[in-house]
């Protein structure tokens, strides 16, 4: 888990890390993938994630973030 102690004006144009705000982005980025079905589903049928699945679910983020650039 993040640390919320730390400083983020180490991270320049960042806001504050809101737990609400990072949850809803990446539910959102999710939802817009089929894989990412996957991921919610299983996280909502048993609680937590297997690690082929949380891997799936880093992969589908990175992606994300990399068409973002």
């Amino acid at each position: 888990s993040l640390n919320s102690d730390t400083s983020d004006s180490e991270c320049k144009g960042s806001q504050p890390l809101d737990s609400n705000h990072a949850r809803n982005t990446v539910e959102q980025i999710l939802t817009s993938k089929p894989a990412g079905m996957t991921v919610i589903k299983e996280y909502e049928e048993t609680g937590s994630l297997k690690d082929s699945t949380r891997r799936l679910m880093v992969n589908i983020i990175v992606a994300h973030m990399r068409e973002k650039e």
